[in-house]
């Protein structure tokens, strides 16, 4: 482990396709043809083998070309990547699960903030392009400092896994399929969005990206995939839903102020949860965090507020989403910054009513109405 700095290069950048405002934590972000709403696509000037060939093909996404950076390329290992996020994201994880078939560069960021300022997990497998080497590195001002690196011979997987990056507080750690391998310490960002990066790599292949506001280590992880949504309330009690990737006991913490020190136990061993919260005061704001046994959702944005004696409230109705996911995503995340009392679904809300993983997709990622508003669907 050690750090090495270069110096400042500002390259420039050409926006190939430009993203809607940045959505709340967590942020999933399943593949599907139209997904391109919620990105950002850069390729980095000057370049050669591009431009970029970013697609979605089977709810994963897939990079093609082989485009690299050749000013300082061996400085830089840049070619394209795209990116999500802003400065509301600060603590967090970003997951995601990988394969290649090309021994290049690919590269997990995190806090980005622009092009010259983020933090990046790169791996170089191909010898003759200076690997073999994974790094943690931050750049600042153009200038790429390395923060910690390992040399190892290693080789891409040829199935899937997982790439854990937790950035929290100073603390930079990467765990691959479960086990820590790397980790630093650097303060110099606190907030920014997520990419992935690829430098003369034309053959990687990604999934399942997840970004949660808590620290994730574990592969297999317990995690929240489904809400949280808000539904049964009165001036006195709250009915908390949601649905873990794996089947396991679950813990709400409450209270009305970060801490939340009030807490309801769902002991049972399952995926699905709704748990009640009761004794609650009218027309009073409570935050609240959700506990499997590996992982803490939650932040300072998980809140709802419950019902006073006030005549007057904000009611938020949509409909017929169907299956255009991230058409919904971006209505929902508009009608997150109008902060709904009341949120109505008239439908059609799936295309499928028996098929469950169309009613998984639309209640996944959506936290800023779902898990703020009371949920009513009209049948």
């Amino acid at each position: 482990m050690y750090s090495h700095t270069t110096k400042a290069i500002l390259l420039p950048l050409v926006l190939i396709s430009a993203a809607l405002s940045a959505p709340l934590l967590p942020f999933y972000a399943e593949f599907t043809d139209n997904y391109w709403s919620l990105w950002n696509v850069v390729d980095v000037l000057p370049y050669s083998g591009g431009p970029s060939i970013w697609y979605a093909s089977g709810s994963q996404l897939l990079q093609t070309s082989n485009i690299y950076t050749t000013l300082d390329e061996y400085t830089v290992y840049s070619g394209t990547y795209i990116w999500v996020g802003d400065c509301k994201w600060r603590d967090y994880t970003m997951m995601l699960r990988y394969r290649s078939t090309d021994d290049d560069g690919f590269g997990v960021m995190a806090r980005y903030q622009n092009g010259n300022n983020f933090y990046r997990f790169l791996m170089v497998q191909d010898g003759a392009n200076g690997g073999p080497f994974r790094r943690i590195e931050k750049r600042i001002g153009g200038t790429f400092t390395t923060l910690a690196q390992d040399n190892s011979a290693f080789t891409y997987p040829a199935d899937f896994t997982w790439v854990n990056f937790i950035v929290w507080s100073d603390s930079l750690i990467v765990y691959l399929d479960g086990a820590r391998f790397l980790a630093a310490s650097d303060g110099d960002l606190s907030c920014g969005g997520v990419g992935i990066a690829c430098y003369a790599n034309n053959g990687l292949t990604v999934d399942d990206i997840l970004v949660y506001p808590a620290k994730i280590d574990t592969a297999p992880y317990t995690t929240v995939v489904t809400g949280p949504y808000l539904q049964m309330a009165t001036e006195t009690t709250m009915t908390i839903g949601f649905e873990f990737n794996l089947p396991a006991a679950a813990t709400v913490k409450y209270g009305t102020d970060t801490l939340c020190t009030s807490e309801i136990v769902d002991a049972a061993a399952q995926m699905r949860h709704l748990v009640q919260l009761t004794g609650l005061s009218p027309d009073t704001k409570y935050y609240y965090k959700i506990i499997a046994p590996d992982t803490v959702i939650g932040n300072e944005r998980f809140w709802f507020k419950t019902k006073g004696s006030e005549d007057e409230f904000r009611l938020c109705i949509w409909g017929d989403n169907r299956t255009q996911h991230w058409e919904h995503y971006a209505v929902m995340h508009a009608m997150a910054r109008e902060s709904c009392d009341i949120a109505i679904n008239v439908g059609d809300v799936v295309t499928t009513g028996g098929n469950y993983t169309q009613w998984q997709a639309t209640f996944k990622g959506y936290y800023g109405v779902y898990g703020k508003a009371v949920n009513v669907t009209v049948q």
